[in-house]
């Protein structure tokens, strides 16, 4: 017994000094405009984002793109946005801009000596006929799930063209879907023309909302585009993971000239529900 213990911890020994970080000799690649653009149908200040990437050993923030160009037009009245503050990459309109339905609006950014440009149609978005927020109380196992649900009620709008979907929501104005990976997307294909009667939109964590909080969800028109933008993006991050990954691969985009991200128009309608 004595034996085969000393030989256990000798085998130990030697399996972990064999142990070594192998960092892989990665192709470095010229630094590509990455664009977090879009135009809403909200009186506001719209916002253009610009970065570059890095390398994939560069632990720090992506690195910005100050001093650049940008615009936005619908061909007849243009846009020009401010960095704000200078030398923070961001860049905005002035805050009494609204985007008009059915018009198609164009980004462009003249950086560095190029020039990039995107192109999006601002589509109407279907109405909202209200919301409900509601805490599950389901019993798995024995243990209880006491989340919340945010669902939704309408009428999909028929039509021969399909329809895309996004949707964001806040608590008492404050934003909890901020980034891609929180917001929800859909299209129309299997709900044409059809009522949307108590479908589930969001899930909430029991901790981040309390009776009496104020719940909004907001529906956004987008295009096919946009959808598989988010998909390409989620299949190289969260969706990322199982032995049938396919290589990795930059998310499809609308922005010429080699440069990546995306710029959007979206037509954008609200409702809000107290929690009961």
């Amino acid at each position: 017994m004595k034996k085969i213990f000393y030989i256990s911890i000798i085998g130990i020994l030697f399996l972990s000094s064999c142990t070594k970080v192998i960092e892989f000799d990665l192709n470095s690649s010229l630094p590509r405009l990455v664009v977090e653009g879009s135009i809403t149908t909200e009186t506001k200040a719209h916002v253009v984002k610009l970065t570059k990437t890095s390398n994939y050993y560069y632990n720090q923030t992506a690195p910005i793109v100050s001093g650049a160009d940008v615009s936005i037009s619908d061909g007849t009245n243009t846009f020009v946005l401010t960095e704000s503050p200078v030398g923070s990459g961001v860049y905005k309109t002035a805050d009494n801009v609204a985007g008009q339905i059915n018009s198609t609006y164009t980004l462009t950014i003249v950086s560095d000596g190029k020039t990039y440009t995107a192109t999006s149609r601002l589509d109407p978005v279907a109405p909202i006929d209200s919301i409900e927020v509601k805490q599950l109380f389901e019993s798995f196992f024995g243990i209880t799930d006491s989340s919340y649900t945010l669902s939704l009620y309408t009428v999909e709008p028929a039509g021969a063209e399909p329809d895309y979907y996004f949707w964001k929501y806040s608590v008492n104005n404050i934003p909890q879907t901020d980034t891609l990976r929180r917001i929800s997307f859909q299209d129309d294909a299997l709900i044409n023309g059809s009522p949307i009667i108590d479908v589930p939109i969001f899930g909430i964590p029991q901790d981040r909302i309390e009776v009496g909080d104020t719940v909004t969800l907001y529906q956004y028109s987008t295009d096919k585009k946009f959808l598989d933008f988010i998909m390409g993006f989620m299949l190289e991050t969260d969706w990322r993971g199982t032995p049938f990954d396919g290589p990795p691969a930059n998310p499809p985009t609308n922005l010429t000239n080699g440069a990546i991200g995306f710029f959007y128009a979206s037509d954008v309608i609200s409702s809000s529900r107290i929690v009961q």
